[in-house]
């Protein structure tokens, strides 16, 4: 990592000059692009399908302001490690609204799993309206954490893509039964199936649940608080966006 150092303004022109960094441009940009890097592989995908089909436009993007309103109220006091989870409407046009966010945790896994106990509950709260995909760079991550429980068909060939929370539980809707190997178009059919689809047994609820239910208190837990001094017009701003 590239660092700036500041000299006070009484240094002499010679010990400015021995006290200078010596950068290296390409090591400059090496460290960016592995950083972004880093980003692609540290972050959650989160993909919220409205089961409705016949849904209007506008009732479509009222159930996202309703969506993004719940995710603000269970996470108002959080601080997340890069960007704040929030949805958007996927690709306007198709035969099923879809929204889409995702959650760069970083360093910090506790908001990867922050980010699916959010969309475990935003699955409970709009029962019956949305089916909620929470994958991330390793896949069905929430399968991983409840693989010891999993029965013998859920493979990861016959899950991928088709690993969802629906009505606050984990439901696998079997791969081998859909048409199309395709992901997307794999997915989109499954999200067809997932109210028909059995949940997976109590043992493996009670799995997951034992690390979603974790937080937000895990997460309240691991945050550290510091009192500084700032211009008020700083004060102001973080405390209407502690985000920032």
């Amino acid at each position: 990592a590239a660092i700036a150092r500041r000299l006070p303004s009484s240094a002499s022109p010679a010990r400015a000059r021995s006290m200078q960094w010596n950068l290296d441009p390409d090591d400059i940009f090496a460290a960016r692009a592995a950083e972004a890097g880093a980003r692609e592989r540290d972050r959650v995908e989160c993909e919220v399908y409205v089961l409705d089909e016949s849904i209007t436009e506008s009732r479509a993007d009222a159930l996202l302001l309703a969506l993004n309103a719940e995710i603000a109220r269970l996470s108002a006091w959080h601080v997340w490690q890069r960007d704040a989870f929030a949805l958007e409407r996927a690709a306007r046009g198709s035969s099923r609204a879809v929204f889409r966010g995702c959650v760069e945790f970083g360093d910090c896994v506790d908001d990867a799993w922050f980010a699916a106990h959010l969309a475990r509950a935003l699955s409970a709260t709009f029962a019956d309206a949305i089916a909620v995909r929470v994958w991330d760079d390793d896949g069905e991550f929430l399968l991983i954490e409840t693989a010891e429980a999993l029965p013998g068909w859920v493979t990861p060939e016959r899950a991928h893509g088709c690993t969802f929370l629906y009505k606050g539980r984990l439901v696998v809707v079997d791969g081998d039964e859909l048409a199309s190997n395709e992901s997307s178009v794999r997915t989109r059919e499954a999200v067809g199936k997932v109210a028909s689809a059995a949940p997976l047994s109590d043992e493996v609820q009670r799995v997951l649940s034992a690390r979603l239910d974790a937080f937000p208190a895990r997460a309240l837990e691991n945050r550290h608080d510091a009192y500084v001094w700032t211009p008020r017009r700083v004060g102001e701003a973080l405390r209407r966006e502690p985000q920032l």
